[in-house]
């Protein structure tokens, strides 16, 4: 798993990863979620699909990525570093 893109938030980072068979996940810290064919299908999912249930690390407190403003646009994310987990 390559991550590819990244965005950061006050409750933490949120990533687009690259796994086996070309898919693409979106992820919260080390959390994957579901498999996307294309990378813009997972940003969407991040920024549209309330349906992830996200826990804050250190609070306990449920997560909502809609309220954090992770962008659903590539542009508003940035390139992450050569980094495979």
């Amino acid at each position: 798993m390559t991550k590819i893109l990244y965005f950061n938030t006050v409750v933490g980072t949120f990533f687009i990863a690259q796994g086996m068979h070309g898919k693409y996940y979106p992820m919260y810290e080390d959390e994957r979620f579901d498999a996307y064919d294309n990378m813009f299908d997972a940003i969407e999912a991040l920024a549209y699909d309330t349906s992830f249930t996200l826990m804050h690390p250190e609070m306990g407190d449920p997560l909502d990525p809609t309220d954090l403003g992770v962008p659903d646009d590539i542009s508003g994310w940035k390139v992450c570093e050569s980094v495979s987990d």
